[in-house]
């Protein structure tokens, strides 16, 4: 039988602050960090309005909205994909339909 001795680990104040700030979330400087409401939601390279983001993110909720359930249907898996092509047709410069569309594949 082999037997396991206990020993003291030998950690620098560095390998301790990185373990703290692992399992201790809350002691973590990220959780200081503030998020300015003024900015816009994308960048504006994307050339989508705040109005039109507003409204692909309603169209985009209702989509994924109809693949959240235990199993859905592979056909409404494809309405939902066929839907989100339409999406991206529509508004070919917004990122989150392609992140959407590839997770519902």
């Amino acid at each position: 039988m082999t037997t396991i001795n206990p020993c003291k680990p030998s950690l620098t104040s560095n390998d301790s602050a990185v373990l703290q700030a692992l399992f201790d979330a809350e002691s973590s400087p990220s959780s200081a960090l503030a998020i300015d409401a003024t900015l816009p939601t994308l960048p504006a390279h994307l050339n989508i309005s705040p109005e039109k983001h507003e409204s692909l993110k309603s169209a985009e909720l209702e989509i994924i909205r109809t693949l959240q359930q235990p199993e859905p249907s592979l056909s409404t898996v494809q309405k939902a994909i066929a839907d989100l092509d339409r999406l991206i047709t529509d508004a070919p410069t917004y990122p989150s339909a392609y992140m959407n569309r590839a997770q519902a594949r």
